[in-house]
């Protein structure tokens, strides 16, 4: 077997990896386990030993100009391919959503929804004029990843002439890694207890 052939089966055996992994981690198994880890190395090694054949094995391409190519292009795209699968990955295993519903007797106004504490960077705070009664309200939020970070999501409002804050969810961190990313709230006689 010669070294392009090997080099072609390197690159497409890492992208198969780093799809799986890919796939795995933006599913409901959020992840391959203690597997994941050991399969990125095994990936990269692939990669690494995929580019290493190729450049070997330049001076014996004749008549495999093609396949020299397709081996190249796929070589040169597993990086950006990686970095765009940790990119999209990334934003599905930290996406918080919280699902508000007022079933209270009151009509909140002035509401403020937003991310509190340095887990929250840039965070969107979302306005609402008023919270009708039945109604829900989603906030969706996506907290840094960088360790010894945390902070809750927070509701302001004002009822009956009052100003309340309170915390909706958390709280988060990311050392030790805490993000729940569901969360459901009912705004109820006992939630708006002052």
């Amino acid at each position: 077997m010669n070294q392009l052939k090997l080099s072609l089966q390197s690159i497409i055996g890492a992208i198969t990896i780093i799809t799986l992994i890919f796939f795995a981690v933006i599913s409901p198994l959020k992840g391959l386990s203690i597997l994941t880890a050991p399969l990125i190395f095994v990936a990269v090694g692939l990669w690494l030993t995929s580019l290493i054949l190729l450049i070997k094995g330049f001076p014996d391409r004749k008549n495999y100009q093609r396949k020299t190519l397709v081996t190249a292009i796929l070589i040169i795209g597993f990086i950006p391919l990686g970095l765009f699968y940790m990119k999209i990955s990334g934003n599905v295993r930290t996406k918080i959503t919280v699902h508000i519903k007022n079933q209270s007797d009151f009509i909140p106004k002035n509401i403020l929804i937003y991310g509190t504490g340095n887990i929250f960077e840039n965070a969107d705070t979302l306005r609402a004029n008023s919270f009708a009664i039945g109604e829900e309200i989603k906030y969706i939020i996506w907290p840094t990843t960088k360790p010894g970070r945390n902070g809750y999501i927070r509701i302001e409002f004002d009822i009956a002439g009052k100003h309340i804050t309170k915390d909706l969810a958390g709280e988060f961190s990311v050392n030790p890694y805490n993000i729940q990313q569901e969360w459901t709230v009912t705004l109820d006689k006992e939630f708006l207890k002052y």
